[in-house]
């Protein structure tokens, strides 16, 4: 179960970020679902950096496509 609906990946240190995961090719729909869902600003108040990573296998090595949703 993603944390407050669409966090796969909280990382906490000097600054809590939260991370969703994913294909390159489905990165946008998560974008979509981060921004349109009712716990977003929730967290932003919390101070709580939120990042999209969007995987894709280019050359036989992974390329990662980071999107800042904070």
């Amino acid at each position: 179960k993603d944390f407050a609906g669409f966090i796969d990946v909280l990382c906490l240190g000097d600054d809590v970020v939260g991370v969703q995961c994913t294909s390159d090719s489905n990165l946008a729909a998560r974008i979509t679902k981060i921004t349109e869902h009712e716990n977003l600003p929730v967290v932003r108040r919390a101070g709580i950096r939120i990042l999209a990573h969007g995987w894709k296998k280019v050359g036989g090595r992974w390329r990662l496509r980071e999107v800042d949703l904070s």
